[in-house]
């Protein structure tokens, strides 16, 4: 008899927080990236959930999808006015800032508001209230031209 067929409900997703002991994957040109786990990470990611799971049944080929994300060299999103007139950023997340995506909506408006209006936000970065504690906050600190200081952390969650 075989094995019933599997569904798309019968699935785990299992994934990385980048742990110190595997290695980073930088990609150079992110056109050429092919979006299927390796084996290599597919068995290092099905030994660690195995090990939690005892009882998972984990088929012994690859299944799945792999993914990119972008990132900036201190880990801090960009947000700012691009050196295009009329064409704005909001990159660099690394694929979290959908939690803060109201938050960041409103501060590239802002910044768009200002640079339409003639505001040079390269020279004095725009400052925007925060609507619940109403303090103000530079925007320079998300500007495409700070420097990143040495100190930055490496990954999301240094």
């Amino acid at each position: 008899m075989s094995p019933p067929a599997r569904s798309r409900q019968d699935r785990l997703h299992i994934s990385s927080m980048e742990p110190a002991c595997d290695p980073l994957e930088w990609i150079e040109d992110p056109w050429s990236y092919r979006d299927t786990p390796t084996q290599a990470f597919y068995d290092r990611q099905t030994l660690r959930v195995a090990r939690r799971l005892p009882g998972l049944s984990i088929p012994p080929r690859p299944s799945g999808i792999g993914a990119l994300y972008d990132v900036t060299p201190d880990w801090r999103a960009i947000f700012d006015r691009s050196a295009l007139p009329g064409y704005y950023l909001a990159c660099g997340t690394s694929g979290n800032s959908f939690k803060i995506a109201p938050m960041a909506g409103r501060m590239v408006a802002a910044i768009i508001d200002a640079c339409e209006t003639g505001h040079d936000h390269d020279r004095q970065p725009v400052l925007f209230t925060t609507p619940h504690q109403g303090r103000p906050l530079s925007l320079g600190y998300y500007s495409r031209l700070r420097e990143v200081s040495p100190d930055a952390p490496h990954n999301a969650i240094a």
